[in-house]
């Protein structure tokens, strides 16, 4: 059964960014009486995009990838006049949430530099493929949503990813991406097109993985989402996005490498 835990901010650290989410650091008190750092994307500034980042985030953690855990966020909005950053206090003041959280990484981890060390590329195509999984246009050189700490990434920032709902990616037929931009904008696809010369791209341990995302471990992703998220047909979309892979991963397979030939 998955379950996503419900925290509350208890202080607030700093703005994480002026992007267009503006998310904050908040400490975050659990219902064990834990507390710990987690960065807050509000749900006035994602809107419907706050599923799209959830579900991304639950399948994620399903297939293996590095995807910080996540919470549902609570913050009082009378906790907004004890925040001296004005744009977040009215952020704060002003939307009763809940909100989507991602807990902060710390430890060595820092910006992801690039060219990626041969020996991490197995990684990578992980990463690559899960990012053609949810059709996320957006990890990109300028942007690329990755942390690194010598051995592992970690992924974040996925309210663009499912990219076929805001009429910029199609889902007809998503195993078809060759003709997408998100392919060749991809971080990473000029370095696995050079790896690809003089190794074979493995997607037998992603595509596994892919295969136990049940219907009812679908379902059990969207009854994870809190009842304020809902009021749109996206997220069903979505489960039937993921679904129609799972149920066409030869093709699904086929898509990826014509996309990297």
């Amino acid at each position: 059964m998955i379950g996503v835990p419900c925290i509350r901010a208890q202080a607030f650290m700093k703005p994480m960014s002026n992007a267009r989410t503006k998310p904050g650091l908040f400490t975050c008190c659990t219902k064990e009486d834990q507390y710990q750092e987690y960065v807050v994307k509000f749900h006035r500034q994602l809107e419907s995009r706050i599923v799209c980042e959830f579900m991304a985030a639950l399948l994620g953690h399903h297939l293996g990838l590095p995807v910080p855990p996540i919470a549902i966020v609570e913050i009082d909005p009378r906790f907004a006049i004890a925040i001296p950053d004005p744009q977040m206090r009215d952020l704060v003041a002003g939307d009763r949430g809940p909100h989507f959280g991602s807990l902060h990484r710390t430890g060595g981890y820092g910006v992801a530099l690039f060219p990626v060390p041969i020996r991490l590329m197995p990684q990578v195509l992980d990463i690559f493929t899960f990012d053609m999984l949810i059709q996320n246009p957006d990890r990109r050189r300028v942007k690329p949503n990755l942390l690194f700490d010598g051995e592992q990434y970690v992924l974040f920032d996925h309210e663009l990813a499912f990219s076929f709902l805001a009429d910029i990616g199609p889902s007809s037929l998503p195993w078809e991406l060759r003709k997408l931009s998100l392919v060749k904008d991809h971080v990473i696809y000029g370095q696995l097109i050079h790896y690809a010369e003089s190794h074979d791209l493995s997607f037998e341990r992603f595509l596994s993985r892919l295969t136990t995302v049940s219907d009812s471990l679908l379902n059990e992703m969207v009854s994870a989402i809190p009842e304020r998220w809902h009021g749109s047909a996206k997220t069903g979309k979505i489960v039937l996005h993921i679904a129609a892979i799972r149920d066409n991963i030869p093709r699904f397979e086929r898509g990826l490498r014509e996309a990297l030939a």
